[in-house]
């Protein structure tokens, strides 16, 4: 019987959409509790250190997280393309790879989320790069949701609801579908959909 795959276990998703909650959440209902490596927990730890520097510090300990091939997470906003070489890597060291992925339903939700962290003592992200972030975080998703072995959309739009499962894709296929999804969410569903008919004449 082979060994059971690590996981690499990605928070994603636009500022302010509120992935460290829910990540926070995981951790309190896991039966084993994974590290988290998150450069923005980093920073506000130890505010003397550059941008660079979290950086060189959070690579390193990922490098070792999968040569020592451990369970650990990542929060991220996934709107670069290194994101996805961070992925393809832990996938060629044998690792499943499981995204949730959580949104919401405009930049503007954005911003005023971002806002209220600043006011709470949390960290603060320009205007702009909220909105470049926003769009270029779903653009890569649908580009390379067969990246990941499973993946979790979850929108947090309604502040009175809070987090919502609105999809589950596994291997890149449609599971599971919520009735009337967010406009986010149904748009990568909808994407995913059609690349599966696509497959399915070709």
């Amino acid at each position: 019987m082979s060994p059971e795959k690590p996981v690499l276990h990605i928070f994603g998703g636009p500022n302010g959409a509120g992935k460290s909650t829910l990540f926070a959440r995981f951790q309190e209902t896991a039966q084993q509790p994974v590290e988290q490596v998150n450069g923005d927990v980093l920073q506000q730890r130890y505010p003397q250190l550059s941008g660079f520097e979290v950086g060189e510090i959070t690579a390193a300990r990922i490098k070792e997280l999968l040569a020592a091939r451990a369970s650990f997470s990542i929060e991220n906003n996934l709107a670069t393309a290194d994101n996805y070489k961070l992925i393809a890597g832990a996938k060629a060291a044998g690792y499943r790879v499981e995204l949730v992925y959580i949104g919401l339903d405009s930049v503007q939700e954005c911003r005023f989320r971002v806002q209220q962290r600043v006011k709470e003592g949390g960290h603060d992200v320009p205007p702009a790069i909220i909105e470049h972030r926003y769009y270029q975080s779903l653009s890569l998703l649908k580009q390379h949701y067969l990246a990941f072995d499973h993946i979790r959309l979850v929108d947090n739009t309604d502040r009175a609801t809070g987090y919502q499962t609105a999809a589950l894709i596994e291997k890149g296929k449609v599971l599971e579908v919520q009735a009337e999804p967010a406009r986010w969410a149904n748009g990568v569903v909808r994407h995913i959909q059609q690349r599966e008919r696509f497959a399915q004449l070709s």
